[in-house]
């Protein structure tokens, strides 16, 4: 959930959760995770009828640059033998003013766990 943008963060072009997630998963043996988008764009609603691209929603892994997320699977840690591991994923939203309205808009994203 992200606060509902203000006039400074659509001068920035972009609204941020304002947190960390720790991603914790487990294979029982060499694997990767994965993220992808459920589809290609948000689900708007209250108000909004705009269907703002999910490439929108960007997410960063330990403190690296944002990427945007695709419907295309991207690997965002992979361990070479079994067991746990953790990452942090920061998110984050750009935004349009000339596009987006206001309204809620919903997109809803996968990680994977695959075999190596």
């Amino acid at each position: 959930t992200f606060p509902t943008p203000t006039a400074t963060e659509f001068d920035l072009g972009v609204v941020d959760a304002y947190e960390t997630s720790t991603l914790t998963y487990f294979g029982n043996l060499p694997h990767s995770v994965e993220i992808e988008a459920n589809a290609t764009a948000f689900t708007p609603s209250g108000g909004s009828t705009y269907d703002k691209p999910a490439g929108d929603f960007e997410y960063s892994v330990d403190g690296a640059a944002f990427v945007p997320i695709s419907t295309t699977a991207a690997e965002i840690a992979s361990a070479t033998s079994a067991g746990a591991g953790t990452a942090t994923v920061d998110y984050q939203i750009m935004l349009d003013e000339s596009l987006d309205v206001p309204g809620t808009y919903d997109l809803g994203f996968t990680y994977t766990v695959v075999p190596n």
